[in-house]
């Protein structure tokens, strides 16, 4: 058996805090592979609110945001991820505090070849998808 189509992904998903961000892969065989997570503020122009400040820039705790999205979601199909304070920040502290923050996540879909009934691991990416709110 040879399966030789390989279709893969490197997707951004960007949510406002508050919101939830559903992270899959197309395909249910696939696994998600972090590359790369923020929250906090980067840009001015994404996830406005009308009375919480939205110009100023922040990032902090990129090490513990980082390690909590990948143990949610590393290796699995699809995962949620709350965008706020209680799941992200350390405990007992607010990440940028009086900040409207947004996550933005950078992940991957590791593709799959089936081979002689050997599944082999393609890390790939062919095109880039964009999904967020302003």
């Amino acid at each position: 058996m040879l399966l030789s189509l390989l279709i893969c992904f490197q997707h951004n998903l960007i949510v406002c805090e508050g919101q939830k961000a559903f992270v899959s892969c197309p395909s249910i065989f696939d696994e998600i592979t972090v590359v790369e997570t923020m929250y906090g503020r980067k840009d001015p122009s994404i996830c406005v609110h009308p009375s919480i400040p939205s110009s100023t820039m922040c990032q902090e705790q990129e090490t513990q945001i980082n390690a909590q999205i990948r143990g949610l979601c590393e290796g699995e199909h699809t995962c949620e991820v709350a965008a706020n304070n209680d799941l992200l920040a350390k405990a007992g502290t607010t990440i940028c505090p009086n900040v409207y923050k947004y996550l933005d996540i950078k992940f991957r879909s590791v593709c799959f070849r089936v081979d002689s009934f050997k599944i082999l691991h393609i890390r790939c990416w062919v095109w880039t998808t964009f999904s967020g709110a302003t």
